[in-house]
């Protein structure tokens, strides 16, 4: 919704453009970690953890995506930030604002809620401290503070959230969520520590997850030091067990349990409760905010290092309250006790961002270099590489150029005319193609073919090297290329293609009426399929139809009713003896059954018929229905009146033109 809203405001869309919302969110985030800091302890505990906070990797990519990242961190800090400021001065309108923040938070994503926990605490120590001696009396007459607080939070959650999460639950196919998440999650804990390293090293280099991580573990340390002797030992003892268990992961993993987060928990929970002692140094409401601050990081740590089973670059969530714990370790008393000492560490400070922000540009801003997909000869020389290759997935925000524009523009003015398949994935050739009909069988038209991919498609080499002629060739500035290959007899060479000229002339005219498809397209129907679907209109594309080529066909489904069959699709063109040629199966490709479909929904439906070779020139009806695969049973077709009225419907009359 975000960039669709600057795209009507401007008229075309490029990455500037749909990237705006979230990098501004990205920044407006460094900007509110730096209020939280200063909330916390001063102007220098908040510039020391805005600027940790800007030096990390994940800010940086997140910021750089059209992707819901940047908007959960920047919505759950205001929330926290709210909340803090709510209890401090113990005004309901900043609980009521923090709860309509985080609600937006949850909006963009439920990695929100992680902040909940932290929001929580803050709510329910926002009452003002009873008189000394606290009696029992005095502590119920003050409650009705928190209550209130969290009543006006909840209102302002709800009424951001409600409005998509209720009828979301209330929908029958919500279970397919609730089977994904759980899937996610796993049932048994964990220890994805390595993932962890990983990714961070990957997206933030090895020097900063090292100088940080030993922060954040000196400020569970000093924040445990200030409840007394029995946390001082066990802090210690966990910090100790949980750098053998960063360095040994295996150490804690027994056969049946994984006791990894046990010193990590503990660590936590040490800090978190030495808090409580009168002599921590803090002012009450101050020691409740750095609980806060420890929720905040303890919750999104421990549940997706240890109990997630799939966690990957969701440990994002962790970065707002690490930065102003790490922080928190620079600004103590005893670093900024002298002049010199506050100079020794600013200039160590700026040292490693100015490390940090090396790493950075390599990584997210330069095009010469494409530092993920070379790693680790992508890195700069003296930045140490713990792992030999990325992370199996998660790449968000580094710096890629595959080609996609040219193809795009060359399809736009249907110089490739023609379905497609491709060795990257669907969600990135669907938006550069402007859903052009992509194939589910593996002898399409066309492949393009890019040496840089985001996410691999394995396509068949030895049938392409057979049977296709390359046309065209879009080479990068790199050197890196996108190779247009065309289904023997090939059409006109297009040689090399313009790059620069090509990408410029994609952007101009990237109008919303170039992305936008008909829910109907391009030639109408009705077909009733046994009150179950209905066929609303239909796609097709004639220019390949000759023997050997292929003819491209979208249908338009509409379900009527949830559908308890898998149904199969068949278009057919058939001949007095039969189908002459055809393509049957699954929906969308073989990836959307008719048993997932909601009532309602319009369902684009691709299929591509190949023509034999020998497929005699003539005109040919095209046949379409549905069928059950087990026994080739087929779904009445309907009439006005709700009787049978066959089992297939005739969209069309295709000629087999004569090949050239």
């Amino acid at each position: 919704l975000l960039p669709l809203a600057l795209w009507r405001l401007t008229g075309t869309i490029s990455e500037p453009a749909a990237r705006l919302p979230f990098t501004l969110a990205s920044l407006l985030a460094v900007v509110t970690v730096y209020l939280i800091g200063r909330q916390l302890g001063g102007n220098r505990l908040g510039w020391l953890a805005a600027g940790l906070f800007a030096a990390s990797g994940f800010m940086v990519a997140f910021g750089r995506i059209v992707q819901y990242q940047a908007l959960v961190v920047w919505f759950s800090a205001l929330a926290v930030l709210l909340a803090m400021r709510g209890q401090a001065v113990r005004q309901t309108r900043y609980a009521l604002l923090a709860g309509i923040f985080l609600g937006v938070g949850l909006l963009a994503h439920y990695d929100a809620v992680l902040a909940l926990p932290a929001i929580g605490w803050l709510l329910v120590t926002s009452a003002p401290p009873p008189p000394e001696p606290a009696t029992s009396r005095s502590a119920v007459r003050h409650s009705p503070f928190a209550v209130r607080h969290s009543l006006w939070f909840a209102a302002g959650l709800l009424a951001a959230a409600l409005p998509f999460y209720l009828p979301f639950a209330l929908d029958p196919q919500a279970n397919r969520t609730g089977e994904y998440v759980g899937g996610r999650i796993g049932t048994q804990l964990r220890n994805n520590l390595p993932d962890f390293f990983h990714f961070n090293t990957f997206y933030s280099s090895f020097y900063f997850i090292i100088v940080t991580g030993l922060l954040v573990l000196a400020a569970l340390l000093l924040l445990s030091w200030r409840g007394g002797r029995w946390s001082r030992w066990l802090g210690g003892v966990s910090a100790a067990g949980a750098v053998a268990v960063a360095l040994w992961p295996q150490l804690l993993a027994g056969s049946s349990v994984d006791l990894s987060v046990l010193p990590f928990a503990v660590l936590l929970f040490t800090a978190f409760a030495a808090l409580f002692a009168g002599r921590s140094g803090f002012s009450p409401g101050q020691a409740n905010r750095w609980q806060a601050v420890v929720l905040w990081l303890a919750v999104p740590f421990l549940g997706y290092n240890f109990v997630v089973a799939l966690g990957l670059t969701h440990i994002y969530t962790v970065v707002p309250a690490w930065s102003l714990l790490a922080a928190f370790s620079l600004n103590t008393k005893q670093l900024a006790a002298s002049k010199s000492r506050r100079w020794a560490v600013n200039g160590a400070f700026a040292a490693f961002l100015l490390l940090s922000a090396l790493f950075l540009w390599n990584a997210f801003v330069r095009h010469d270099v494409e530092y993920w997909q070379d790693y680790p000869a992508g890195n700069l020389p003296g930045f140490y590489t713990p792992y030999t290759a990325p992370p199996q997935a998660g790449f968000f925000g580094f710096a890629h150029r595959a080609g996609w524009k040219t193809i795009g523009q060359k399809i736009a003015a249907g110089e490739l005319a023609g379905d497609y398949g491709s060795n990257e994935e669907p969600d990135v050739t669907t938006w550069y193609t402007r859903g052009a009909p992509r194939a589910c069988d593996p002898q399409p038209e066309f492949y393009f073919l890019a040496d840089d991919r985001i996410d691999p498609v394995d396509v068949p080499t030895d049938l392409i090297a057979q049977q296709y002629t390359q046309v065209a060739a879009v080479t990068l500035d790199n050197g890196k290329q996108m190779r247009v290959m065309q289904l023997t007899p090939p059409g006109p060479q297009l040689g090399g293609l313009d790059v620069a000229g090509l990408s410029r002339r994609f952007d101009q005219s990237a109008t919303p009426a170039a992305f936008a498809r008909s829910a109907r397209g391009s030639q109408p129907a009705d077909a009733n399929f046994g009150n179950r679907a209905r066929l609303i209109g239909f796609d097709l594309d004639t220019r390949r139809a000759v023997p050997g080529g292929r003819v491209p066909v979208t249908l338009y489904w509409q379900a009527l009713a949830p559908i308890q069959t898998s149904y199969q699709v068949f278009t057919h063109l058939e001949s007095g003896s039969g189908p002459a040629a055809q393509s049957d199966g699954v929906p969308v490709c073989w990836s959307y059954p008719t048993d997932a479909w909601r009532p309602g929904q319009i369902i684009a439906d691709q299929h591509a018929i190949a023509l034999p070779p020998e497929m005699a020139p003539g005109v040919y009806p095209l046949e379409i229905g549905l069928y059950r695969p087990d026994d080739f049973s087929r779904l009445d077709v309907l009439d006005a009146a709700g009787n049978p009225a066959g089992t297939s419907v005739t969209l069309a009359e295709v000629e087999i033109r004569r090949a050239e």
